[in-house]
């Protein structure tokens, strides 16, 4: 990849995280009891059950 793909795959990824990703997932934490966001299914792990 030339430096100039790499610069516009770059552009690209942040305009998509910030625009498109980083609302959906404020939107579904926001969506969490804070007892949901924290609970864990086993000692070994932490997700979002």
């Amino acid at each position: 990849m030339g430096n100039e793909s790499l610069w516009r795959f770059v552009v690209i990824s942040k305009y998509r995280m910030s625009s498109n990703y980083l609302p959906k997932l404020q939107m579904s934490i926001a969506s969490l009891h804070r007892e949901q966001l924290w609970s864990k299914e086993s000692e070994h792990s932490n997700s979002i059950p």
